[in-house]
């Protein structure tokens, strides 16, 4: 997302003083540092998925696992670096949604994001063993629409109901 940031500056300020401050605002928002994975998790999963004990428990495992594999200071700059981005990510992520809610109402419209990796495996090669992410857009359906559309796929197929 795009915000925009306003600093009053009471005395004569020159080019360097507000380049500093405009360094340390940004490194405080995207910073994680202090935070606990746990809360770092949460705020990945998002408010649906984080209430969900089969969810969260699934992302523990799998932060752990990420974890294990990465274990010398190189491979926890890695991950570090990697959650930083998820976090980063997840909130252009429900900004998004909270946009296109308001522009496409009711039409069941969601981004969700999403990570790939190579089967079996929790990231590729190249990129330290970690997945890469991307984004998907999800149109939800009730239960009625759904059964409806199985009986337009069934009648276009030619099959009967009896």
């Amino acid at each position: 997302g795009r915000s925009t940031n306003f600093f009053v500056f009471m005395e004569r300020a020159n080019i360097e003083d507000i380049l500093a401050k405009l360094r340390d605002r940004m490194a405080t928002e995207d910073s994680i540092e202090g935070i606990s994975m746990e809360n770092v998790m949460m705020t990945i999963l998002g408010e649906d998925r984080a209430a969900d004990a089969t969810e969260v428990a699934l992302a523990r495992r799998y932060c752990q696992e990420l974890q294990g594999q990465h274990q010398d200071s190189e491979g926890t700059a890695l991950v570090y670096a990697f959650l930083q981005t998820l976090r980063r990510a997840r909130k252009s992520i429900d900004e998004a949604n909270e946009i296109t809610e308001f522009v496409r109402a009711g039409e069941g419209l969601k981004f969700e994001l999403i990570g790939q990796a190579p089967v079996l495996s929790l990231g590729f090669t190249n990129a330290g063993q970690l997945p890469e992410l991307g984004v998907r857009l999800v149109k939800h359906l009730s239960p009625a629409r759904r059964r409806w559309r199985l009986v337009e796929k069934s009648v276009a197929r030619g099959s009967t109901f009896k």
